[in-house]
């Protein structure tokens, strides 16, 4: 089938699942492909820092966890594993039909 996107007749609700956005690294630049690849699907992460990772992301819906606005740095955010594992734990994504999750 020539059709790359087959899987997604019928219009799908598509959510797009990143640990964090606070560098400019190279899951981060998965993340942003995935959003290439799905235009209209929101981001939910756990923390996002827009000074430190990359400016693509700007203007794209991205939903993040609460505590979240307290991160000021990548250090600082992975020392509240624990906090982000329960954030992600509680996410409700049940109005999605595909979910994509990344990680670095």
């Amino acid at each position: 089938m020539n059709d790359s996107n087959y899987f997604l007749k019928g219009q799908k609700e598509i959510a797009i699942v990143h640990d964090a956005l606070v560098v400019s690294a190279g899951s981060e630049r998965v993340a942003l492909n995935l959003r290439a690849i799905f235009p209209d699907a929101p981001i939910y992460t756990s923390a996002y820092l827009p000074e430190n990772t990359y400016p693509e992301f700007e203007n794209k819906e991205i939903h993040t966890l609460p505590f979240s606005k307290y991160i000021k740095s990548e250090k600082q955010f992975k020392s509240l594993f624990l906090i982000w594992y329960w954030g992600f734990s509680s996410l409700d994504l049940s109005d999605y039909d595909i979910v994509i999750s990344s990680a670095n």
